[in-house]
């Protein structure tokens, strides 16, 4: 191959008889500038406040956030001086954009988008961009809200072999604290209960149950590490089968209006 510049040209030639030494292929390669760096997005928590600014009216900045599918998210980009006007996009976890259209108005000052009912779990990601093509300085405001259907869980099941399990499900986020109760109603189950967060890893109840055999086991405040799916196992002490109903209380965390600003 030959070098010239930015540029490798290289041949490649015949070497069996009919065709020795004859160019069979001829491929030119351009180096060009590396492609600029991903846009890395700036988390923060669904509730904190982002103090953001287009340096050019092309600029576009990105923030992330957790949240978990039937959260309703409300998302709110202003200018604070100048003449930008900051518009958004929002991208589900799996890279599908959010339809806003329902939930976003214009504004003088930017854009709202109020309760957006979000329909996946995972990390989110917000792009914001100036709509008319203007630089400056812009705020967003963020809030989140958990309907009623996230924020309790009941359910009715059947340990219906020793040493068998049921799952009860649910979903939370990081922050969140489970309360409730697993009742056997006199079905002759003894029940005891363990926790399993996103990817099946253990939560510790120790100093958040209390039994009382052999008809309930109460849990109390139990911390949430993580954001994701949670599995509330009931199985029966000492072989013991029988029905049961579990209710359960997620109470999400209140986040506080804090402002990140981008980096």
């Amino acid at each position: 191959g030959d070098v010239c510049g930015n540029q490798l040209q290289l041949r490649f030639y015949g070497s069996e008889p009919g065709n020795y030494g004859q160019v069979l292929d001829d491929l030119l390669l351009t180096k060009g500038p590396p492609p600029p760096p991903a846009e890395i997005p700036t988390p923060i928590a669904l509730g904190n406040r982002f103090g953001g600014s287009f340096s050019t009216g092309d600029d576009v900045d990105e923030i992330s956030f957790d949240a978990v599918a039937g959260m309703l998210a409300s998302i709110d980009a202003f200018r604070t001086t100048g003449t930008a006007l900051p518009d958004f996009s929002l991208i589900a976890p799996s890279g599908r954009a959010v339809n806003l259209t329902t939930y976003a108005r214009r504004r003088p000052a930017g854009t709202k988008a109020t309760s957006v009912p979000l329909p996946e779990t995972g990390t989110y990601r917000v792009a914001f961009h100036s709509e008319n093509g203007e630089g400056g300085p812009y705020l967003v405001r963020t809030k989140a809200r958990a309907p009623a259907a996230l924020r309790t869980e009941t359910m009715a099941g059947s340990v219906a072999a020793p040493d068998s399990a049921v799952e009860v499900p649910f979903l939370a986020i990081a922050g969140a604290r489970l309360s409730g109760k697993v009742l056997s109603g006199g079905s002759g189950l003894d029940p005891t209960v363990a926790l399993l967060g996103p990817e099946g890893t253990p939560v510790s109840l120790q100093g958040h149950t209390t039994s009382n055999p052999p008809v309930s086991v109460t849990l109390a405040a139990v911390p949430l590490p993580a954001t994701g799916p949670y599995m509330l196992r009931v199985t029966g002490a000492d072989g013991t089968t029988g029905d049961f109903t579990a209710k359960l209380k997620i109470r999400f965390p209140k986040i506080p209006p804090v402002l990140v600003l981008e980096p």
